[in-house]
């Protein structure tokens, strides 16, 4: 969140959500970084940069590759977290990183160096599809619940 009215009172705010006791919160305070779901945001001269936020509590423990599981869901499992890398880090050195560490966690869980590494560079030509246009000339209607009350929409 954005905090406007000085560090003292959030420090002050942020402890007195900790009185509750059926929840408790932990915090993190910075000028230039922020985290929002799994992607750190970091202002870096002027300019906002993206990479992928792996909690310290993360130990990559991934699918293993001897699970009972059929080969094309084994081949997914390096693909779809490269794919992540590739579209959540804004730099290539960010994206270089986090494959150097899920190459190694992968072959930790016995995947192959080849399969991951072949999956890994699959990623770089893979591109999101260009977005379509809606030109059905009877586009979906909206459907809600009949209310009595409400006056006809002509």
């Amino acid at each position: 969140m954005l905090w406007t009215r000085g560090e003292a009172s959030l420090k002050t705010f942020l402890e007195q959500l900790n009185q509750f006791r059926v929840v408790q919160f932990t915090w993190s305070i910075s000028d230039t970084i922020v985290t929002f779901l799994d992607v750190d945001i970091t202002l870096e001269n002027n300019t906002l940069t993206t990479s992928v936020q792996i909690k310290p509590t993360n130990h990559m423990q991934y699918l293993h590759y001897l699970s009972s599981h059929p080969y094309h869901t084994q081949k997914a499992v390096p693909f779809s977290f490269a794919l992540r890398g590739q579209r959540l880090n804004s730099s290539t050195s960010a994206t270089e990183t986090y494959n150097q560490r899920l190459q190694e966690a992968l072959v930790n869980r016995g995947y192959s160096l080849n399969l991951v590494t072949k999956q890994i560079r699959r990623t770089g030509t893979h591109t999101l599809p260009a977005p379509t246009s809606n030109t059905d000339p009877n586009p979906p209607s909206l459907i809600t619940q009949f209310r009595p009350k409400l006056t006809k929409i002509k």
